[in-house]
This record gives C-alpha cells, structure tokens and sequence, in this order.
C-alpha cells in the first residue's frame, strides 16, 4: 500500500508575504496500521488484574485517561508493562499480548 495525500496549504514566508507549498503525508505498507493501541492495554489490564496485578491494572487504565499526549500515554504504558512481560504469575497468552503491544509502542515511537 503506497498513498500520498496531497493538499495546498497557505504558510507566512520568513520574508514577509506568504506562499503556498504541498506538504506530503506518505503511507507505506504497515506504517498505518489499524492496530488499536490504548483497547489492547484497558482488555491487558483486566486480564492483568484478574491475575491478581490490580495495582499495575490501574496504573494502564490511568495512563490511559490521564495522559495529555499520545506519546506520554505510550511511555507511561511501556512502563508499567514491561515488568510483566516475563511474569511467570502471568498466563502466557497475556504475556504474549504485553509483549506484543510493548513491541507495537516502541514501533510507534521510534
């Protein structure tokens, strides 16, 4: 999948005036995934919580809420789980989703 979105957008030139440019926004295969970030960590932390972590629970549904920015939200969650990406208290296949949405953030964030 290859997209380019192209629109004329009105800027002020640093000489005075203004001029208009088409500035590019480019898809390329997975970059744009439609991967749902913050509903894979509310359905971790109620299997996290379930596994007796109500603590580490709340602290995903918090970052969550509470989180001013899309980049602050990803790093508050990639701290609270990545301790429990090798709890042995953990079922395996929730360990296999922390570990996989850790993996999607820092994706995300590089």
């Amino acid at each position: 999948m290859l997209a380019d979105v192209m629109k004329t957008v009105q800027v002020a030139s640093l000489f005075g005036g203004y001029r208009f440019v088409q500035p590019t926004l480019r898809l390329l295969g997975e970059q744009m995934s439609t991967y749902d970030h913050y509903t894979e960590a509310k359905c971790i932390a109620d299997q996290i919580e379930g596994a007796g972590f109500p603590e580490q629970a709340e602290q995903v549904r918090q970052a969550i809420e509470n989180g001013v920015s899309g980049t602050e939200i990803f790093m508050q969650l990639r701290c609270y789980l990545s301790p429990l990406k090798n709890n042995d208290r953990i079922d395996q296949q929730v360990r296999h989703r922390v570990n996989l949405l850790v993996d999607k953030i820092d994706d995300a964030l590089l």
